[in-house]
């Protein structure tokens, strides 16, 4: 990494609140090691007390309890029935904790899945004058 980089991931880390630095050490596998050197860095620079700590990781849980209870808006039902092979919109669900809106969109891929097939069976049976 260049100087130029180590400066921009330093001014990117001191922009990040507090609880924004714990999410991301909390979670490692998903940023390069040398940006989280940068992080750990930068928290550790702050100086957090343990009354401090202790409130980041419980918003960090109810934050993750929120988002694992959220459900799928109707526009995004409506999306998910029309173009039911839009499976990486399904994994960033999973990747960002969305159990809830993860499993009723798998739900209605498998009901996207299903009228499409019914729908070209349709044309099919026309098409050769069974109906």
């Amino acid at each position: 990494m260049n100087t130029e980089d180590l400066k921009r991931w330093q001014q990117l880390a001191s922009e990040r609140t507090d609880r924004q630095l714990y999410e991301i050490l909390s979670r490692p596998d998903d940023y390069q090691p040398e940006a989280l050197n940068v992080y750990r860095t930068e928290f550790r620079r702050r100086n957090l007390d343990e009354a401090q700590l202790e409130r980041l990781t419980e918003a960090t849980q109810s934050n993750k309890v929120i988002r694992s209870a959220e459900r799928l808006s109707y526009l995004e039902k409506i999306w998910i029935l029309l173009n039911p092979f839009s499976l990486l919109r399904l994994e960033k669900y999973r990747y960002n904790g969305q159990e809830g809106k993860y499993n009723e969109a798998y739900r209605y891929v498998g009901i996207g899945i299903v009228m499409y097939a019914i729908l070209f069976g349709y044309i099919l049976l026309d098409r050769f004058g069974y109906l």
